[in-house]
């Protein structure tokens, strides 16, 4: 089990302020996070590919289509103001 003055050196250094009811718990649940990751590291896993996913990740978008547009043209007409072919806003600075 992970005891508590390693949960305040590790509180310490990652520069969080942990109260003293939490530390228990937090020994608790490192502890036993620690036991799940000692079991993982048992297991024989060179023939295994590593992955960013549990499940494979298909990619739902739409594929690009260009199109040619003049959407300047089309979208100025309706804007408050305008300077040639650009929209004009207020100064922000």
């Amino acid at each position: 089990m992970i005891d508590t003055q390693t949960i305040k050196n590790m509180a310490r250094l990652a520069r969080l302020e942990i109260n003293t009811e939490a530390v228990d718990g937090l020994s608790k649940q490192l502890s036993e996070i620690m036991a799940y990751a000692a079991i993982i590291r048992e297991l024989d896993l060179k023939d295994i590919e590593p992955t960013s996913h549990a499940v494979t990740v298909q990619n739902v978008f739409r594929d690009d289509h260009v199109i040619n547009a003049d959407t300047a043209s089309e979208a100025l007409p309706g804007a408050p103001d305008h300077e040639g072919r650009f929209f004009k806003v207020p100064k922000v600075l």
